[in-house]
């Protein structure tokens, strides 16, 4: 009997992908993918990895992360770029602690359409009675308690809520 090997088998487990931000899917099969800020904590210009693929040693560029769930990431050319506008620098040593988005595009790859990580500039969220610029720590527990981005009391007062 012949031995199949499904896709999913090949992706590194070890690293984070697209399939880590699905949430779940929706009416027609297909998945729900949520964004997520993280922080970079260090980046390794060439650090030694196994290819999933070829079971080789392979060196590549890899992200880690501050955020203890995050899986370390292969940074391809697309997502190097990617970080250079999010931080406004080439340089790798100056990515640490700085914020960026990892979001999900379908990308044309490999002669098909497929869902590919990325990573963008961290949105400004505004206070939505203001307009001024918060935190996303501020912005996250506003929203989870007021269903509004609100920066002060002042704000809270003017919105209406006590």
């Amino acid at each position: 009997m012949e031995k199949l090997t499904a896709w999913q088998s090949t992706r590194d487990v070890n690293f984070v992908g697209s399939y880590d931000l699905i949430v779940g899917v929706d009416d027609n099969n297909q998945p729900i993918y949520k964004d997520r800020i993280v922080t970079i904590d260090f980046v390794n210009a060439k650090e030694e990895v196994m290819d999933a693929q070829t079971n080789k040693k392979v060196e590549k560029t890899v992200a880690h992360f501050k955020d203890k769930d995050v899986k370390p990431m292969i940074l391809n050319t697309t997502n190097k770029k990617g970080i250079e506008t999010a931080t406004g620098t080439i340089f790798l040593e100056k990515w640490a602690g700085k914020q960026v988005l990892l979001t999900v595009e379908q990308v044309k790859a490999f002669g098909k359409v497929q869902p590919a990580l990325r990573i963008k500039p961290v949105p400004k969220r505004l206070c939505d009675v203001c307009g001024r610029v918060i935190s996303n720590d501020i912005y996250e527990a506003s929203m989870k308690k007021y269903n509004k981005a609100l920066c002060s009391k002042e704000c809270l007062e003017k919105a209406g809520i006590q």
